[in-house]
């Protein structure tokens, strides 16, 4: 059996991953998020954040199913409708809080209905706590 693999690619507008300046509280990052079935049709993304960060959703609309309550926009939840394998999302975050280790982490989710594993990525955000200045 062919192994399929998820593709969550994060491209974040405006910079060079090396070029990312330390955010602080109350920084904005908008990180583009393309979603590649691999030839799967789309099941569901989810953000697994913590409360370090306030995110909003960007999404076309017509490929992500309102039927019941598998999408729940203020939880980070979609689930896409039959026939979707590629998406693009957009994802607004606000620092909300910086520990002392400076550690703010932003996590995705994405399952597809393919026999394979969902595809997990974690993006680390350099911070900087209010006292660094």
């Amino acid at each position: 059996m062919k192994k399929r693999v998820l593709l969550l690619l994060p491209l974040f507008l405006g910079a060079c991953w090396d070029e990312l300046p330390a955010l602080k509280v109350g920084d904005e990052v908008k990180a583009l998020l393309l979603l590649d079935g691999n030839g799967a049709e789309l099941k569901t993304f989810r953000l697994q954040n913590d409360d370090e960060v306030d995110t909003k959703l960007i999404f076309e609309k017509t490929e992500v199913s309102t039927e019941g309550n598998l999408t729940d926009v203020e939880k980070g939840q979609l689930r896409f409708k039959d026939g979707v394998s590629k998406a693009k999302i957009m994802v607004i975050a606000t620092i909300k809080q910086v520990d002392k280790n400076g550690d703010v982490k932003l996590e995705f989710y994405l399952s597809s209905k393919a026999e394979c594993e969902g595809a997990q990525e974690e993006i680390g955000l350099k911070t900087k706590a209010e006292d660094d200045k």
